[in-house]
């Protein structure tokens, strides 16, 4: 067995996002279109052959995690956007599952966006009532 080494890479790039993005989609496209008849035999074959794309996507989460988490809400919403253009422009179908995918990450998305400014508003009013009670000057300086 193979054994995998993940490590963080920093400054990875927007187009890691979109790329890991849109291999995952593609292969639930090729899973779904599978399976829409129900489990055969046959679609073991289907599901080997998807043994490349998954190798690569496993590659990429090192990269995907250390961009993913420095993104933006506009940047993050924009990668889900391309991704979903791009497999969209392939001529490929998208299932219940894999735009189910889609758009919990596009939601996600701006989620994060929402909490991390409750948590940096947060932060704003506790020091205020830090400095309040503590007596100090809550006011914003007027120089």
């Amino acid at each position: 067995m193979e054994k995998l080494n993940i490590v963080l890479v920093k400054d990875a790039s927007y187009g890691e996002v979109v790329d890991t993005i849109a291999d995952v989609i593609e292969g639930g496209i090729l899973l779904e279109t599978t399976l829409s008849d129900g489990f055969q035999f046959t679609d073991l074959l289907a599901a080997a052959s998807l043994q490349p794309l998954v190798k690569e996507v496993i590659n990429d989460v090192p990269q995907f995690i250390s961009e993913f988490i420095q993104l933006n809400e506009n940047t993050a919403k924009a990668a889900v956007s391309e991704a979903r253009i791009r497999i969209l422009n392939s001529g490929k179908q998208l299932g219940k599952v894999t735009n189910a995918i889609l758009n919990f990450l596009y939601v996600a998305a701006s989620n994060y966006a929402f909490a991390k400014k409750t948590y940096e508003g947060g932060q704003h009013e506790l020091m205020l009532w830090q400095a309040f009670i503590g007596g100090g000057e809550v006011f914003p300086s007027l120089k």
